[in-house]
C-alpha cells in the first residue's frame, strides 16, 4: 500500500464571497498542495480563486445529477462517492513527497461534507470561513449585477446572473442551505473542524499555527497572511435586509449566532455593517433612464396594440406529452410517419438554447433507447439529445449500438468519445477521437474536443499538435482553446497574439477581455485597468438603456427591480468615470 494513502488532507470551504480564496492562498503559500489545474484570476477575484478545476467540475456534475446548481437552496439527495475516491487517488498520484499535505478549496464542498468524510475519514481536516449573511448577500448582488452591467447579455437564460433578482431571496436562502450543512457537520465532528470568521482573518488570526496544533500538520507558520485588507468591503445596503421577510431574517440571524458560538476565532465585533442607499451619485443617469422607459413603453403600446410584449419564452414549444404518445405508438405499431414526428421533436429539442425536462420526460426519452424500430438517423438524433441533457449512460448505449452496426460512424465515434470522457475513461475516448479523425481529418469541432482531452490528460505536446491543425480553420472556438493551452504552458506573449488575432477577425470585445485577464496574471493592477478600459469601449458601442429596459421585464418584484437598476447604473457610472 502506498504511503500516499496516509497523507493528511485539508479542505477549505465556506459560503461564496467569504474570503476562502485569500485563506487558501495563505495555506498554499504555507505548503498546502492544491493541485496542478487551478482556476485563474478575473475581475471578481484578481488574485485567483485557488480552486482545482477538477474538483469544481465534478461538484457541479453531482449537483446537475440532482437537478441543482451551485445556487442550491436545499440538501442534495443523490451523490456519487466513487468520483470523490477517484479524485483523491488522482491527487495522491500528483505528489510523491511523503511530507506533502494535500487539499483543495471549493464552497460547493459544504454541500458534500458527508461524502468527503466517508471517503477520507480521519485523514481529513476542515477549515471553514464564515461571514455574516448580509455581507455575503451584498457581495453576491454586487458581483452578479456587475456581470450583467459589463457583459449586457442578450439571452438571460444563458447567463443566470439575473436569478438573484427574479428570486429576490435566493442569496439568503443559499446562505442558509450551505451554512446549515456546515453547522451540522461541525457539530458532529468538532475534532476535525476549525471555524474562523472572515473578520477575524482580517484582524490577524494565527490560523496556520492553530491548524498545525489542532490537526498535527507541518504547514509553514512563518508565511505571512495573504489577506489584503484593501479588498475588504464588509458593509451591506439596508434594502438588502429590509427586502427579506422577518421570518427569513430570524432564521438567518439564529443560524449566524449558532455558528459564532462554535467558531474558534471571531472578531471583536461581528455585527453587520448597514449603510443607507445613496442614489444621488447616479441621479442624472437614473432620471435619463426613467425618461427612456417612459418613451420606450409608449412605442410598445403603439406597435403592439396596447399589449406589452412578454420576454423569456423558449425558442420553440416542445410537447413532451406528444413525444410520449408517439413513443408508445412507435413501439406498438412502427410507422414512418410516427418516426418522422419523433425525429422532428428531437431536432427541435436540440435547437433550443435552454430547456428543462421533468423526470417523466427523461423516462420518455430513455424508453426510446431500446426501440428496435427506430431508423439510424432518429437513433443518432436521440443520442445527441440524451448527451445534451447529460443522460450519458443512455447516450453511450445509443452510440455504441450505431458503432457496432457500423453506421453514421463519424458522428457516433465522436459522441461516444464524449460519453467516455465524461466517465473519466480518457484512453478509450482518445481512441474514439482518433477513429473519428480517420474519417474526417480536419473537422474543427473534433480537433477542438480531442485537443481539450489531451490538455486534460496533460499530454501538452500532442494537444498543441492537434490544436495547430484546428486553428487553421480560423474558427474563434479553436483559437480560444489554443490560447488556453499556451497560458497553461506560460507562453503568454503567444497567447496574447492569439487573442488579438481573434479580435481582429471578429471585432468582438470578448478576446480583449480575455487579453486583460491574461495581463492580470502577470500584473494585477495593469490587467484591471486594461479590463475596465475594454469594458468602457464596449459599453460605449451599445444601447445600454434599451438593454436594461428589456432585462427588467423579467423581474416582477418592485424592490428587486429598483435594486438591480441602481446597481447597474452605478457600475456604468464607475466605468464611465475612468
Amino acid at each position: 500500500m502506498s504511503s500516499n494513502l496516509f497523507k493528511p488532507f485539508l479542505i477549505c470551504s465556506g459560503f461564496h464571497r467569504s474570503a476562502t480564496s485569500a485563506t487558501t492562498q495563505w495555506l498554499s503559500d504555507a505548503g498546502l498542495k492544491l493541485g496542478n489545474e487551478l482556476m485563474g484570476c478575473n475581475i471578481h477575484n484578481p488574485k485567483g480563486y485557488y480552486e482545482d478545476k477538477r474538483v469544481v467540475k465534478f461538484h457541479n456534475e453531482l449537483l446537475e445529477n440532482d437537478a441543482k446548481s451551485w445556487k442550491s437552496v436545499e440538501p442534495i439527495r443523490t451523490t456519487n462517492p466513487s468520483c470523490i475516491k477517484e479524485y483523491i487517488q488522482l491527487r495522491e498520484e500528483e505528489y510523491i513527497n511523503p511530507n506533502d499535505i494535500l487539499g483543495f478549496k471549493d464552497p460547493r464542498a459544504l454541500l458534500f461534507l458527508d461524502e468527503w468524510h466517508e471517503a477520507l475519514g480521519d485523514r481529513a481536516s476542515y477549515v471553514f470561513v464564515i461571514r455574516h449573511w448580509s455581507s455575503c448577500t451584498e457581495s453576491l448582488l454586487n458581483r452578479h449585477s456587475k456581470n450583467l452591467a459589463y457583459s449586457l447579455p442578450q439571452n438571460l437564460s444563458e447567463k443566470r446572473d439575473i436569478d438573484f433578482w427574479t428570486t429576490p431571496s435566493l442569496a439568503a436562502q443559499m446562505w442558509l442551505n450551505y451554512n446549515y450543512r456546515l453547522l451540522e457537520f461541525a457539530t458532529q465532528h468538532p475534532e476535525r473542524v476549525m471555524i474562523v470568521t472572515q473578520r477575524s482573518l482580517f484582524e490577524g488570526v494565527p490560523l496556520i499555527n492553530a491548524l498545525n496544533e489542532k490537526f498535527t500538520l507541518n504547514l509553514d507558520s512563518g508565511v505571512k497572511p495573504a489577506i489584503d485588507k484593501s479588498l475588504l468591503r464588509d458593509n451591506c445596503k439596508s434594502s438588502v435586509i429590509s427586502n427579506l421577510s422577518s421570518t427569513l431574517q430570524s432564521r438567518l440571524n439564529n443560524l449566524w449566532n449558532e455558528l459564532i458560538d462554535i467558531a474558534q476565532f471571531t472578531a471583536a465585533n461581528e455585527s453587520p455593517l448597514i449603510v443607507e442607499e445613496n442614489t444621488e451619485l447616479i441621479q442624472n443617469c437614473l432620471s435619463d433612464f426613467k425618461l427612456y422607459q417612459k418613451d420606450d413603453y409608449s412605442k410598445q403600446l403603439t406597435y403592439c396594440g396596447g399589449v406589452k410584449p412578454e420576454v423569456g419564452h423558449s425558442d420553440a414549444c416542445i410537447d413532451i406529452n406528444a413525444l410520449s404518445i408517439l413513443t408508445n405508438k412507435c413501439i406498438e405499431e412502427p410507422d414512418n410517419t410516427i418516426e418522422n414526428e419523433i425525429n422532428l421533436i428531437l431536432e427541435k429539442l436540440l435547437k433550443l438554447k435552454v430547456f428543462t425536462l421533468l423526470e417523466q420526460d427523461l423516462s420518455c426519452l430513455n424508453n426510446l433507447v431500446g426501440n428496435t424500430h427506430l431508423k439510424d438517423k432518429t437513433k443518432f438524433t436521440l443520442g445527441k439529445t440524451l448527451l445534451r441533457i447529460k443522460q450519458f449512460s443512455s447516450a453511450k448505449t445509443v452510440f455504441e449500438e450505431l458503432v457496432n452496426r457500423k453506421v453514421l460512424l463519424f458522428g457516433s465515434y465522436y459522441n461516444l468519445a464524449l460519453c467516455y470522457e465524461h466517465f473519466g475513461l480518457l484512453d478509450v475516448a482518445a481512441d474514439l477521437y482518433k477513429k473519428a479523425l480517420s474519417i474526417k481529418h480536419n473537422s474543427p469541432v473534433l480537433l477542438i474536443s480531442y485537443g481539450k482531452l489531451l490538455i486534460r490528460d496533460m499530454r501538452f505536446d500532442e494537444a498543441e499538435s492537434i490544436l495547430k491543425k484546428a486553428i487553421e480553420s480560423d474558427k474563434p472556438n479553436s483559437l480560444y482553446v489554443y490560447a488556453d493551452l499556451l497560458i497553461k504552458l506560460e507562453r503568454y506573449s503567444e497567447a496574447q497574439n492569439v487573442y488579438m488575432r481573434i479580435h481582429n477577425m471578429t471585432g468582438e470585445s470578448k478576446p480583449l477581455l480575455k487579453l486583460a485577464n491574461l495581463t492580470m496574471i502577470q500584473d494585477q493592477k495593469a490587467g484591471m485597468v486594461q479590463y475596465k478600459h475594454h469594458v468602457k469601449l464596449k459599453l460605449a458601442e451599445e444601447d445600454r438603456f434599451k438593454w436594461l429596459s428589456n432585462t427588467l421585464q423579467s423581474i416582477h418584484d418592485s424592490s428587486a427591480e429598483s435594486d438591480l437598476t441602481n446597481r447597474i447604473l452605478s457600475h456604468w457610472r464607475t466605468i464611465n468615470s475612468l
